[in-house]
């Protein structure tokens, strides 16, 4: 702990997936294949949580602070399960008022199924699953994505 400021792990899971489509000749081609570099990629963030409002508000902070890329159309999904601690109320309603969608399960359904959930809701081709206590750095995200797109698979954790 530094400065009262609580101690994150940097990185504990970070999966980008996306759904094959076959082309006409046969072959396997991710969403944006034979695109130039400037195509709009879009992206579903999946992030899964329970309790701990601090963490998860730093962590859609620095979301918010450095996601923007012009090519890159992202969409975000808070899967909570049964928050109970004080301020999460707020969280979400930040969130909400950001343009995030939040599922709230009634009972705590466990990190997986709650992810399992955000990906059959996914609206796009690519999911990028994040745990509630990511820090992303500048372009992490659509760089992610680009990553992604050039290579078929990235999982990093």
């Amino acid at each position: 702990m530094n400065d009262g400021e609580p101690s994150y792990a940097p990185l504990v899971c970070m999966v980008v997936m996306s759904a094959a489509r076959t082309g006409k000749d046969g072959s396997q081609c991710f969403s944006g294949c034979g695109k130039g570099p400037a195509a709009l990629l879009a992206i579903d963030v999946i992030i899964p949580t329970r309790n701990a409002p601090e963490v998860l508000a730093l962590t859609l902070a620095h979301y918010w602070a450095n996601a923007h890329d012009d090519r890159l159309v992202a969409s975000v999904t808070l899967l909570d399960n049964c928050s109970d601690a004080p301020g999460m109320d707020l969280v979400f309603m930040e969130a909400i008022r950001r343009g995030c969608r939040v599922i709230r399960h009634e009972r705590n359904v466990g990190v997986w199924a709650s992810v399992n959930r955000g990906l059959v809701l996914a609206g796009s081709e690519k999911m990028l699953v994040l745990t509630s206590d990511i820090l992303l750095g500048p372009g992490a995200v659509a760089s992610l994505a680009r990553i992604q797109k050039e290579s078929g698979v990235l999982y990093l954790g």
